[in-house]
């Protein structure tokens, strides 16, 4: 008898435990799923509110009214700001860098057909008069 309920207590103990860690492991899932899709909905949402600003207003209304609802902590709030921060860095970074390639292929194309007299600093503390590119701003020869 004593053996049977002590069976029956392991079984819904190992019932218990199996159903703890499918429900932790599927809220872990949802967390992981949420971080990867955060950024594609921000593209989304970016998109439909430069199309409609009263859109982007009428969002912005909604998401205040939720935040005076359901408190945040202070702890949450600024690592919520650190990881905007931290995209926008990105995005911006990001911008740099396809702004730099683009001006390396105008630059490739340009013919330098005027140039203007300036003064082009090589390195720092060293300036030397020069003629620049007045389109694409590129060196094209020392004075």
């Amino acid at each position: 008898m004593l053996d049977k309920i002590k069976s029956k207590i392991v079984k819904m103990f190992k019932l218990g435990f199996c159903i703890r860690w499918v429900i932790c492991s599927y809220f872990s899932l949802q967390r992981k799923y949420d971080w990867i899709i955060y950024p594609l909905a921000m593209k989304s949402l970016n998109r439909i509110c430069k199309r409609n600003i009263g859109l982007a207003y009428l969002m912005e209304l909604s998401f205040r009214d939720f935040v005076e609802k359901n408190k945040i902590s202070d702890e949450l709030r600024k690592s919520a700001e650190s990881f905007y921060n931290e995209l926008k860095c990105r995005q911006m970074y990001s911008q740099i860098k396809s702004a730099e390639e683009l001006l390396k292929e105008l630059r490739a194309e340009c013919k330098h057909q005027k140039t203007f007299e300036g003064n082009y600093s090589w390195r720092v503390g060293n300036i030397q008069l020069a003629d620049i590119c007045e389109y694409c701003g590129s060196l094209v020869r020392y004075k």
